[in-house]
């Protein structure tokens, strides 16, 4: 059985679950992926604060609030830089 995405690309989710050595909080699903070797599905995630692109699973990561108020998501990911 295929399972459904819960996320797409563009949104905004958090990553929760982080090795140490790897920057938490916010990134953007730049793609959806198939399932691991582990039958978890996969996503492509990018900080705006760095080049790399990370995979991640679908349990590493959790989704944002989006009712628009002035957070740390506007901050990343609005063109100002979150100077509204």
């Amino acid at each position: 059985m295929q399972h459904k995405h819960e996320f797409s690309p563009g949104d905004t989710v958090e990553w929760t679950k982080a090795p140490f050595n790897v920057q938490r909080g916010l990134y953007e699903v730049v793609r959806q992926m198939p399932e691991g070797h582990d039958g978890e599905l996969q996503y492509r995630i990018k900080s705006k604060s760095e080049l790399t692109e990370r995979v991640v699973s679908e349990t590493q990561i959790c989704s944002r609030p989006t009712n628009g108020a002035t957070s740390r998501r506007d901050a990343m990911f609005s063109p100002d830089g979150g100077k509204r």
